[in-house]
């Protein structure tokens, strides 16, 4: 099931870039501490806009190619 904290704590395929984010933020993601470290520092504030942006605009082109995929779909 897709929402939003799936998508940016949980889901594997976007480890990569979670830990980068964890790293900045220096402990473990969770919305609550997100949200803390973009209110402390523009700097984290930066990183956590930077993950999100990242990994909206993958999952949008993912998207995107699966439906020209299905369009191409000869039946």
């Amino acid at each position: 099931m897709w929402n939003t904290e799936h998508t940016f704590i949980d889901c594997d395929g976007w480890w990569r870039q979670r830990l980068e984010l964890e790293v900045e933020l220096g402990r473990a993601i969770t919305p609550k501490r997100m949200l803390e470290g973009m209110i402390k520092k523009r700097k984290k504030w930066n990183a956590v806009a930077n993950f999100i942006t990242a990994v909206l605009s993958r999952k949008e082109a993912d998207e995107r190619a699966i439906q020209a995929a299905e369009r191409n779909v000869v039946i």
